[in-house]
Formats: structure tokens, sequence, C-alpha cells
């Protein structure tokens, strides 16, 4: 199309050069219409875009007075659209284009220039129109058929997907911490993203288990210090990998659609499967389905506002298949187009989830996100280019509290394992996060593009996380290797101490996150993105039941169709 509009412009150009003076009568001694014409045509020539449009408004305005001919007035808005296409003013280019072809209604050429225009601004059905008649009319050139017949084709598609889009994609990957993460956690071995089971408990008590080998002489030696050491020196932070497999689906249809707005719903269906050859991370397969409702609505060529409802539900487990959470996720965008180079978008989200199962109502919760965000855009529409954006994000996550049992196990001088007491352990879910974000993308020649970004987001919990420890009385024959003689037997704890409070803890993070991907778009709306990230949570909750620090990599590799 750019080839084709190029080439029209020159023969317009080219039949500029002569005006309807012959040659032999005086030059006038004030500018004719033609004469400011002819000196916009040189600016155009000369890639002047700005200076161009000046000089040929002026002739239009003279044209008017001189009473020029339809056709002569329709070559200088011809030459007006190709002069805005160069200063970048779309709006005018689109504005001219339609008075060429109004002013000279059989010149074919004129057609599918404005049909081109149309199209680059997705008004598929008109494009789709005036290419129909530069054929009917009769174009000059094979090319220009061929061309014309191309963007009848276009714009059918197009004018199919404005009522229907189809998105597919399937994923696979790495992820060296399937258990952590920035939207669910384990904690003191409960995960917040699924279902528990009796693998991950068992597998946590165990943890737990060989890390109090030695603790029974300390328990004879000083019960009370014993047991405040125990509860403020962190376990190791345990981290899982997984090998997961995602798989995509989004079908969506136009409701209403009118010239500055459009309603769409359709649904959307996720499956994350769990491949891990060494743990059995069954619980955390999850599949969720989506009912999105959304508006599209432009009434200013600067502005638009795409707010959104959806309502979702979740499922855990493959072989032990099940319902999980459901509930509603409301947002409202708004996108500031400043100039071409400069936007602003401010997105504001409320989320209302609920757990099917009563046994996880410390999951239920009200999430409220606010993100402003500023992108510019370097050479937009070049062969190379790129879009830079710095967002800060508010959010406000109000959950539950996960409440917990945690046996303190030992193993006794003959080698079995028994409990000497248990922590009451309470570690609140809600906080206050802000998040500081930038991301680059670089779009290259052949379809590739590149990214990368990062972000540290802080977050502050709303209440204590707190412990209070229960002895459990215990007898056990006095050894030397517990440190204890003088009887056979020593019962614990000596002092008679049953309950032990610890000291609580504000619970403060930071997860600093960073991520490099290239995309590749292939033919027929295909395409594929490989992506590394890396993530690191900084915590102060390290004790002897839970740690919050951790690290976590992932590779994904995606391939996606889009309609």
């Amino acid at each position: 199309m750019e080839a084709n509009a190029q080439t029209v412009a020159q023969t317009a150009i080219s039949g500029a050069t002569e005006t309807p003076a012959s040659a032999g009568e005086p030059a006038p001694s004030e500018p004719t219409a033609w004469d400011l014409a002819l000196a916009g045509k040189t600016l155009l020539k000369e890639k002047k875009g700005e200076a161009a449009v000046e000089k040929l408004q002026a002739a239009l305005k003279l044209a008017d007075k001189e009473g020029m001919a339809a056709d002569d007035l329709a070559l200088i808005h011809y030459l007006l659209t190709m002069a805005a296409q160069r200063a970048g003013n779309e709006d005018l280019a689109l504005t001219a284009i339609a008075n060429a072809a109004r002013l000279a209604p059989k010149e074919a050429d004129y057609q599918l220039e404005w049909a081109n225009q149309l199209f680059a601004a997705d008004r598929n059905s008109e494009a789709k129109q005036h290419a129909e008649e530069a054929l009917r009319l009769g174009l000059s050139s094979e090319d220009d058929r061929k061309d014309a017949e191309k963007l009848i084709r276009q714009a059918k598609s197009a004018m199919l997907h404005e009522r229907l889009s189809l998105d597919v994609s399937v994923s696979a990957g790495f992820d060296s911490n399937v258990i952590q993460g920035g939207q669910a956690e384990t904690v003191g071995g409960v995960p917040t993203g699924a279902r528990r089971t009796s693998t991950s408990t068992q597998s946590f008590q165990t943890q737990l288990r060989e890390r109090n080998r030695e603790l029974l002489s300390s328990l004879v030696r000083s019960y009370r210090d014993a047991i405040v050491s125990n509860y403020t020196a962190p376990v190791p932070s345990v981290a899982e990998f997984d090998v997961p497999v995602t798989l995509g689906l989004e079908i969506g249809g136009r409701l209403v659609g009118t010239a500055h707005s459009e309603l769409w719903t359709g649904y959307r269906f996720t499956q994350i499967l769990m491949t891990s050859p060494v743990f059995d991370h069954e619980a955390y397969s999850l599949q969720e389905h989506v009912v999105p409702i959304r508006l599209q609505w432009q009434p200013r060529p600067w502005f638009w506002f795409r707010p959104r409802i959806e309502g979702y539900a979740n499922f855990t487990g493959l072989k032990s298949f099940a319902p999980f959470q459901g509930g509603v996720t409301a947002v409202l965008d708004f996108l500031f187009i400043e100039s071409a180079r400069w936007r602003t978008r401010v997105l504001g989200t409320y989320q209302l989830r609920r757990s099917f199962d009563r046994d996880y109502a410390y999951l239920d919760g009200n999430r409220i996100d606010g993100k402003l965000s500023q992108e510019l855009r370097i050479n937009p529409g070049g062969r190379v280019s790129a879009r830079g954006q710095l967002s800060y994000r508010f959010r406000a996550d109000l959950s539950g509290v996960i409440e917990q049992t945690v046996d303190l196990q030992v193993l006794t001088p003959n080698g079995n394992t028994t409990t000497v007491g248990s922590y009451d352990y309470r570690n609140p879910l809600s906080f206050i996060g802000n998040e500081l974000g930038m991301r680059w993308r670089l779009f290259l020649p052949a379809g590739f593009d590149i990214g990368v970004g990062g972000s540290a987001d802080f977050r502050g919990y709303r209440e204590d996380t707190t412990a209070t420890y229960t002895a459990t009385p215990l007898t056990v024959p006095c050894v030397t290797a517990i440190g204890c003689s003088g009887s056979t037997t020593v019962t614990l704890p000596k002092d008679g101490t049953t309950t032990i409070p610890l000291a609580p803890v504000r619970r403060r993070d930071i997860l600093a996150s960073v991520d490099l991907g290239i995309t590749k778009s292939l033919p027929a709306g295909f395409s594929m993105d490989l992506t590394y990230s890396f993530s690191r949570n900084v915590s102060n909750i390290a004790n002897g039941i839970d740690n919050r620090n951790y690290v976590k990599q992932s590779i994904l590799f995606t391939t996606y169709y889009s309609f």
C-alpha cells in the first residue's frame, strides 16, 4: 500500500508541474493558487512535510476565491494528503484524501488511497467499499489492482475480527521454586495458592524433625531458652522445582459496536499442569474459567476508556480435582494519548475472592489495585522503534490469617520420634504494597521484539506474625547423651513451664524482579516468545517455622495464535 501511495503521489506531483496558464502570459504580481501548489509540491519533494502542508492549505484558500475547477482542486487536496502524511498528521491526511475523492469521484487512484488510509485507521468497512469502487472505476496498473484486491481481503478479515477474536497459547518451561511466588506462596508448609495435601504436610514435618535432632539435650539444660532459640533460629528456605505446562484459550465476541464504542463478552480458559518428575505438586495444577464483559469507548482521539468486569472460578488438582476459589474482578482502564510519543495509563482494579471450601476461608479477600504508568514511544512506525514505560502501583490485599498448630518433634535416646510441644503460629496475609516498575521493548525488523523489565515491590503487613509455644509434659530416660544423670528418668519441662509467648514481628517484604524476553511474530497470526525471569524476596520473617526469604527463577517458552 505504501509503495502504491508513493507511485500515485509522484504521478500527481508530476502532473502538477503544468499550470492552466499559457507560457506566453506574464507572471502575476501576486502568487496564484497554482503557484502556491507548486511551491508546496517542491517542499514535499524535499520531505518538508509541515511546510508543504502550510503552502498547500494556503493554495486551497486562494483556489476558492479564483473559482478553480473541481479536478484541479482535487489534485491539490491529493498533494495535501501526501504532505500531511509526511508531517504525521493522520487526521488531516484522511480529510484531504476524502475531499480529493469527492471532488473527482471517477479517479480510481484517489479511491484506492482513501481506502488505504481508512484501513490504517481501522475503518475496515469503509476501506473495503472504496477499494471496491477503485476496482470498478479501473485502476491504471496491475500492481494497483493487486493492492486493491489484497486490501479488500484484509478488510474482510479485519471486519470479522471486529466481531470475533480467538487466542490460543501453549507454554512450557522450568520453574526453580514453584511453591513460592509474588501472588501465592507457601507459609509454614501451607500453600496459599492451592489446597493442602498430605504430601506437602509430611514434607514440612520432615524438614522440622531433621532440624531438631539435637534439641532434647538443650531442653534438659534450659527448657525456655531452648524453645526461644529454636523459634528464633530460622529454618532453611526451601525451594521445589517443577516443569509447568500451561494451556490457554480465549474466545471473544462483540455484542454492540458503534463508531466510537464496542461492547464485548467471551470466555477464557487456563489449565496449568505440573509435570515435575521429583516433587508431587499435584494440588498446584490449576484450572481457571473466566467470563469477561468489557467496553471500549473512545469519545476523543486522545482518550480511551476501557472498563471491564470478570467473573471467575478456579479448581485445583488433577486426580484430586476440586473447586477452590471464585469471585469477581472489576477494572477501570483510562488511556490518555498526549502525542505520538507520550501516553499515560491509569488502572484501577477491585477483586473479590471467596473460597468454595470453607476450610480455606482465610484466603477470602478483597484486593484493591491502583496503577499509574507513563509510556514513551521512540520512532513510532519506523523499522526500528522502542517503547519505555515507568510505573507506580499501589495494592491493598485484604485477606485473612493462617493459623496453624505445628508440632515440635524430637528424637528420644532410644531413637523414637516424640512430640515435646507445639507452636500456635499465626501469620496474617493482608498487606499494603507499593511497587515501582520499568519496562522497555525494542521492535526490530522481521517481526522481532526484545523486552526487558524490572520491579521492586515493598510490602508492609497489617498485623504482627505471632507464635505461642505450649509444652507437652514428657518423661524420657536420663542418659549422659542428653546431659542429665543421677536418676533413671527426667520429666520435661523440669521447671513446670506450660506456655511460652514468643516475640511478635510485623512482617516487611521487598520483592525484586527482573525479566528478559524475545518475541518473534510469524505469518497467519502466530508468534513465539522466550522469557527468563528472576525474583528475590527479602523478608524479616525467618524463624523456626517459616522463612519468607526465597529466590525464584523461571524460563518459559510460549507459542501463540491470535485472530
